[in-house]
C-alpha cells in the first residue's frame, strides 16, 4: 500500500511539472514574438513614428553585421592591462636578399617572401607584387609603390655573414 501511495505521488508530480513547463514555454514564446503595430492603410504615418522605425532599421541593420553593436565593448575591454596599447602590424612582406649587378647584361634581383602563404618572390625593378610594383632594389633594402603610398623593405639581419 505504501509503495502504491509513493508512486501516484510520483506521477502526480511529475505531472505538475511538466505543466508548469509548458505553461513556461508558452509564456516564453509570446514574449521573443517581435512586436510589429499594425498601421492602418488610410492613415498617415507621423514624424516621430518614421524616425522610430527608421532607427530600429538601423540597429537591426547593425546587430544583422556582426559585432558593430559590440564595438564599444570590443574597443574598451575592461579586463586588458592598464596602458594596453594595440600591436603594431607586421609586414606583409619580407626582403630576404638582394643581388645587386653592375653588369648590363644581368639585372638587379631582389628575394622576397610573401609573410601570410610563405611564397618566394624574386623581382626585378618595375614588377608586380600582389597590388605593389617594385620602384627601386638598392642593396639590403627594396622600395615598394602602391599609388601614392611607398613602403621601404629593409634587411633585419644577414642570414650568412
Amino acid at each position: 500500500m505504501r509503495h502504491i501511495l509513493s508512486v501516484k505521488t510520483l506521477i502526480l508530480g511529475f505531472s505538475i511539472m511538466g505543466g508548469l513547463i509548458a505553461v513556461g514555454i508558452y509564456l516564453y514564446g509570446q514574449n521573443n514574438q517581435s512586436y510589429q503595430p499594425s498601421l492602418a492603410p488610410n492613415k498617415p504615418v507621423s514624424g516621430q513614428q518614421h524616425t522610430e522605425s527608421h532607427q530600429n532599421e538601423q540597429v537591426k541593420r547593425k546587430s544583422a553585421n556582426g559585432d558593430a553593436f559590440y564595438q564599444v565593448i570590443i574597443d574598451n575591454n575592461l579586463f586588458r592591462p592598464l596602458g594596453w596599447k594595440p600591436p603594431t602590424p607586421k609586414p606583409k612582406y619580407i626582403l630576404i636578399g638582394t643581388v645587386i649587378t653592375t653588369d648590363a647584361t644581368q639585372h638587379t634581383k631582389a628575394f622576397i617572401v610573401e609573410r601570410q602563404s610563405g611564397q618566394l618572390h624574386i623581382v626585378s625593378v618595375n614588377d608586380q607584387i600582389g597590388e605593389q610594383a617594385v620602384k627601386e632594389i638598392a642593396a639590403k633594402q627594396v622600395i615598394l609603390q602602391r599609388d601614392d603610398q611607398e613602403l621601404r623593405l629593409q634587411m633585419e639581419h644577414n642570414p650568412f655573414f
